[in-house]
């Protein structure tokens, strides 16, 4: 398999599997930030781009400033897995370093 990473969401192109769009949680913090790059937001536009990508992103995501709802709750968004999955290795985690030896 092949990964690449692209700067700019116009940058897509129909080979993409997967848009995993993140921003550091310094920008994430800062609401002018968010307003003054509207290009940020994956939209429904942006998915057409990448043929049959599938949307993820680490969470907690902010609809309506990274991505649009119809992004986010469509047929091509696994957020919702991938937080899952997250709950669990982190309790794994917990539990192999503070549990009882």
């Amino acid at each position: 398999m092949n990964m690449s990473t692209r700067e700019e969401l116009e940058e897509l192109d129909a080979q993409r599997l997967v848009l995993y769009p993140v921003r550091s949680r310094k920008s994430r913090l800062r609401v002018h930030d968010v307003l003054e790059h509207a290009q940020w937001i994956c939209d429904g536009e942006k998915m057409k781009l990448a043929d049959n990508a599938i949307f993820t992103h680490p969470m907690p995501v902010d609809r309506g400033h990274e991505v649009t709802d119809k992004v986010a709750s469509g047929p091509r968004s696994c957020i919702y897995d991938v937080a899952e999955n997250r709950l669990h290795v982190q309790k794994a985690i917990m539990a192999l370093t503070m549990g009882e030896r």
